[in-house]
């Protein structure tokens, strides 16, 4: 939702502006100021509980229900993972190379990977082709230009309500092929809420961003498709395009059905998924 906010209130502010120097600057600033939300928003919970932080997994619960006005037990106890001993007779605690001790989530790993390039490739393809078909005069400040821009940022929110939709009532890994197909945004949207499903808590933030990044590569190769088309075979693009949706729904069937189930907290719940 904070994308889609953020898209639609890109155009009314580049029609205001209209100098793209300007609007560069003005989104460095705002993305410079995000970073502020590090001092303000809490450690998750969840995460604490699993790397053996209790105690401030219970000041943050307890912050939480006083803002909530509900009470929790004086002698609240918080329960603990087997793996948790392990970390303190060790004196380690979990990183991001566990995936490569498990040859489970590092096959995960992989394939949601290969997932995420092929779903962003198809994502931004779209929107290259959509700009080269509605925006033949290529025209910075048209009226129609950010008429059209303004269709497309809201074209995000039946995404979003497909994508809970979908994980609600149906078979993610069912949907998952068809969408990587048909509703490109929906399915990216849907893909990032089966990575987070994944993997562990105690290290979900950093496989997810390690996922984000191997994306970039569609994004790459994206931008660069049209150019290819007018050097090489015109349809190369849309064959590049239908063999990566066409591996990432195969691929997608090797994945674990998430439906109902408990995030997995520690490595040993995650390759039990």
């Amino acid at each position: 939702m904070p994308f889609l906010i953020g898209s639609l209130l890109l155009v009314p502010v580049s029609l205001w502006i209209k100098n793209w120097k300007t609007i560069q600057l003005l989104i460095a600033v705002f993305q410079t100021l995000s970073t502020l939300l590090y001092y303000l928003i809490p450690e998750s919970p969840r995460w604490l509980i699993a790397s053996n932080r209790m105690r401030e997994a219970e000041i943050i619960i307890r912050r939480a229900c006083n803002v909530n006005r509900t009470t929790l037990p004086p002698n609240l106890e918080l329960i603990k993972h087997p793996e948790q001993q392990q970390w303190i007779k060790s004196g380690k605690k979990p990183n991001l190379f566990q995936i490569l001790k498990s040859s489970e989530i590092l096959t995960r790993t992989v394939v949601i990977s290969v997932l995420w390039v092929a779903t962003l490739l198809n994502c931004y393809a779209v929107l290259v082709c959509l700009a080269d078909a509605l925006n033949s005069e290529r025209t910075v400040v048209d009226i129609d230009f950010f008429l059209r821009n303004t269709i497309l940022g809201a074209l995000e929110l039946p995404s979003l309500i497909l994508c809970l939709l979908i994980s609600r009532y149906t078979v993610m890994n069912f949907f998952l092929a068809l969408l990587a197909k048909t509703l490109a945004m929906t399915s990216l949207y849907t893909l990032c809420l089966f990575t987070v499903e994944l993997f562990p808590t105690v290290i979900r933030n950093s496989a997810v961003g390690i996922c984000s990044m191997v994306a970039c590569i569609g994004v790459g190769i994206a931008s660069y498709m049209r150019i290819l088309s007018m050097v090489h075979f015109a349809r190369y693009p849309s064959m590049v395009f239908g063999l990566f949706s066409l591996l990432s729904a195969f691929l997608v069937l090797l994945m674990p059905e998430t439906r109902d189930a408990t995030l997995p907290d520690s490595c040993l719940d995650a390759v039990v998924l």
